[in-house]
């Protein structure tokens, strides 16, 4: 079976697969030629504005993303946004001429990256419904959850879906800039609506008034990367305000969190339900002696991981042994999982030569060693023969 849109001809005289890398580098080539600007020469009147107009098509007058406030970030000191205000309305300036090759540099750059990234499409596998579960059972008893579990399994897609779902849910990403309690309750001031100014007490006082009572679901991506003294904090903000509270992160989180023997379980008494992706791999098959014959379910199944990747409706023709392949580093906890894997093919479908051929997994071992080099290649292929050899082991 061949996995992908379509039938095409049979390719038996196969030409020699391409190097990812090249394809690349002919990519940027063809890029840089894009709005074709002469290198040997000044810019005419008429080329800069050329520029111009691509630039006012490209940004949102309406306050979209793209404003110019945002193309001045884009493009960095010496460009305010006033710079290109003026740019766009013709206003003229000493320096048009270099403005309009940086504009023109991040547009193509702008271009090339829409072309290349694939859309962000919520599939409710067996883990995103895992991770739902313990949103909804959060929210409909006013309690606190906990989800951890390794990169590129969904997390974040899935609290992003459900924050979509849940009306009145707050999805805030933890950072490093904002691990200590003020920084984050500015953040999360700033999420909801109230004032971010003052000290931390009248910060902590306006968001309880504006959330008290009011059950909404406040969900918290990335949360290992909070300090201890933030994690009391949300212990704090979940009994004043008396709302659900579920903390995503990694493995990291599960220490930050349990306090049983420190605190008497101050917070971790509080947290009504937890799931643990990792130890739900080791149980459905990563755990040898711990499941019993039959019981073996992998952490992704094969139709999952080629919806996730949408793979049926790309432009790429997998063989079973790809898809295979892909699975199993979708299932091998720690390397990347199913973002390690959309990676893989967004390289594949940026190569014409895989849109005439079937990808089979060797194809995929070459694009993975070169995008990542041998060790970390070998490292993946290690990862995925133990997961693959401990679910033989439980099936």
């Amino acid at each position: 079976m061949v996995w992908g849109p379509g039938q095409r001809e049979n390719n038996s005289g196969r030409q020699q697969e391409p190097s990812a890398m090249d394809q690349f580098a002919q990519d940027a080539r063809i890029r840089k030629g894009a709005r074709m600007l002469p290198q040997d020469r000044k810019l005419t009147a008429g080329e800069i504005d050329a520029v111009r107009a691509d630039l006012a098509a490209f940004t949102d007058p309406g306050g979209g993303k793209r404003t110019q406030a945002w193309v001045s970030r884009n493009l960095g000191a010496g460009y305010s946004a006033a710079v290109v205000s003026g740019f766009i309305n013709g206003k003229p300036n000493s320096r048009d001429e270099e403005i309009a090759r940086a504009v023109n540099e991040m547009l193509e750059i702008e271009t090339a990256r829409a072309k290349g990234v694939r859309p962000t499409v919520f599939v409710e596998t067996g883990v995103a419904r895992e991770i739902l579960t313990v949103c909804t059972q959060a929210r409909v008893h006013l309690a606190m959850g906990e989800i951890l579990g390794p990169a590129g399994v969904g997390k974040s897609i899935t609290l992003r879906a459900c924050a979509q779902k849940i009306p009145g849910s707050v999805y805030l990403r933890c950072s490093e800039s904002t691990a200590q309690p003020l920084a984050f309750l500015r953040s999360l001031a700033a999420a909801i609506g109230v004032g971010q100014t003052g000290s931390m007490d009248l910060v902590m006082r306006r968001i309880v008034d504006r959330l008290s009572s009011s059950g909404r679901l406040l969900l918290l991506d990335e949360a290992q990367k909070l300090s201890k003294r933030t994690i009391d904090v949300l212990r704090d903000l979940h009994d004043m305000a008396e709302i659900p509270i579920v903390i995503c992160g990694t493995l990291l989180l599960r220490d930050m969190v349990n306090d049983a023997n420190i605190f008497y379980g101050q917070l971790s008494s509080r947290i009504m339900v937890r799931v643990n992706l990792a130890e739900r791999f080791a149980e459905r098959g990563g755990g040898a002696g711990r499941s019993k014959p039959g019981d073996h379910k992998p952490l992704f199944t094969v139709e999952e991981v080629v919806e996730a990747l949408g793979l049926s409706q790309g432009h790429l023709r997998l063989t079973d042994e790809a898809v295979a392949y892909l699975t199993s580093i979708a299932c091998a906890p720690g390397l990347g999982c199913l973002r390690l894997c959309s990676q893989l093919v967004r390289a594949l479908e940026k190569m014409p030569y895989y849109r005439r051929n079937e990808v089979t997994d060797k194809s995929i071992r070459r694009v993975l060693r070169e995008l990542h080099g041998i060790d970390m290649r070998d490292q993946i292929e290690s990862r995925v023969e133990q997961t693959t050899t401990q679910q033989r082991k439980t099936a």
